[in-house]
């Protein structure tokens, strides 16, 4: 499996907020991702080795169900606490780049964009960054079948677009979504962010 991820340095746990064990079941998950991944809905566990914390799995991601699990590491993109926050990340990168995962994924992208785009709209910068990984990737993988959905995406790309750290893999973003959308995705893309200059023409 390719990085992004599925491994996070251990070093960065000391910079991220972490989920209360003692907080009620009503106050510690911020979505359904939070609340399955801790009672096991998931066949997989984090597993924190000297250097990295890595995302281990018990069953192959390809042999489950996408819907509900990838729509649901979708929801979980809005996690900010440690593990869920990296957890969902992991989880969902893990699925889409599986076997057959984009074929599969394809009759989801429209439950699976509007998770995105509320993520995309979170003001916290590393759920942004986490959105603007997982439209890389889902781009990369379902292809035009995103591309009813770019306006949704682009749109709150765009404006965080001045951020400096953020440009890049907002340039990015929208690049995958132009490569991998075929000729229709970028009247969809300048229709919406008029300032966007292809690569590819």
């Amino acid at each position: 499996m390719s990085a992004g991820w599925t491994e996070l340095p251990s070093a960065r746990l000391k910079n991220v907020k972490c989920a209360d064990p003692f907080a009620s079941r009503a106050d510690q998950f911020k979505t359904k991702f939070g609340s399955c991944f801790n009672s096991g809905g998931f066949p997989c566990r984090l597993s924190h080795g000297a250097a990295n914390v890595s995302l281990r799995w018990s069953k192959d991601p390809s042999l489950l169900d996408f819907d509900p699990y990838l729509v649901i590491c979708a929801e979980g993109l809005c996690e900010t606490e440690h593990p869920y926050a990296f957890a969902s990340r992991a989880c969902f990168q893990a699925l889409i780049q599986s076997e057959n995962g984009g074929q599969r994924a394809r009759p989801l992208v429209a439950q699976i964009v509007p998770n995105l785009r509320a993520a995309l709209l979170s003001p916290d910068k590393s759920v942004f960054a986490g959105a603007l990984a997982a439209v890389i990737q889902l781009s990369a993988a379902v292809g035009d079948a995103l591309n009813p959905h770019i306006h949704a995406l682009v749109v709150q790309m765009n404006k965080r677009s001045s951020d400096r750290e953020l440009a890049p893999t907002i340039l990015k973003a929208m690049q995958a979504l132009e490569e991998n959308g075929g000729p229709e995705s970028l009247p969809a893309i300048k229709a919406k962010v008029p300032t966007y200059c292809s690569v590819f023409v």
